[in-house]
């Protein structure tokens, strides 16, 4: 009887909207409930940009501690608009690595295909680059200094640029709750990690996945050209 019902209702909502647009839809109700049930009290988003994320979470219920960076000085100026109104939600212009250094990073015709890569696909020419911009970037294991991670959800959305953040974390990785990343099947960048490299590499550090979501539009064969991908630390039996 269930089966039944949830297939009427995929063959009723078929014609209202796509399959990805479900998909997106359930990877809020999930980060709903994993911000409930694992207890988390922070946020770091970092490649923030105008800040869709961290308001997507307050829509969504979450009320602890945000902390966004975003490295372009006039994309950061919509976040510092929005934290005027958020106790909680504090921001810095800052691009976030491996390496404590002044970079060029390449500003795209859409503000959200910034990065520090080379664009590969144009997505219709919203990933082209328009000019460079210099911007200081640090590493978050010396930027959050002993802060404790136990109950922190990193999300990184830096355009190919994720495992520098990773790596700039250092050991301090490990003790993170839960991260959630962009993976790459279809690259729309140049020397960007596959999908399968992000989530070994997690993987090794104790991460589980725990959910996929198809993000970027698809190639004209439907493949997927990147998910989100949210996982979350194994914890140790007791």
């Amino acid at each position: 009887m269930l089966r039944s019902i949830q297939l009427r209702m995929a063959e009723v909502l078929s014609h209202l909207v796509s399959a990805d647009q479900i998909s997106a839809l359930s990877k809020y109700i999930f980060l709903r409930q994993l911000l409930n049930d694992l207890g988390i009290v922070e946020v770091l988003d970092v490649g923030a940009n105008a800040g869709q994320f961290a308001t997507a979470l307050r829509h969504i219920g979450f009320r602890g501690a945000i902390t966004s960076f975003e490295p372009i000085p006039e994309v950061f100026d919509a976040i510092r608009t929005k934290m005027a109104r958020d106790a909680n939600w504090s921001g810095h212009n800052l691009a976030v690595g491996d390496n404590e250094a002044v970079l060029e990073l390449n500003v795209m015709a859409s503000s959200v295909y910034s990065s520090f890569n080379s664009p590969v696909d144009g997505q219709d020419g919203r990933n082209r680059i328009v000019r460079t911009c210099r911007v200081p970037v640090i590493r978050l294991d010396r930027f959050l200094d002993q802060r404790d991670l136990g109950r922190t959800l990193l999300k990184v959305d830096t355009q190919g640029y994720e495992m520098q953040v990773f790596r700039g974390l250092g050991d301090r990785l490990a003790t993170l709750r839960a991260v959630m990343c962009e993976v790459s099947v279809n690259a729309l960048y140049d020397a960007t990690p596959s999908m399968n490299q992000v989530v070994n590499f997690l993987s090794e550090r104790a991460f589980k996945p725990a959910f996929f979501s198809p993000v970027g539009g698809r190639a004209d064969d439907l493949s997927a050209r990147e998910f989100d991908y949210i996982c979350t630390r194994q914890q140790s039996a007791v």
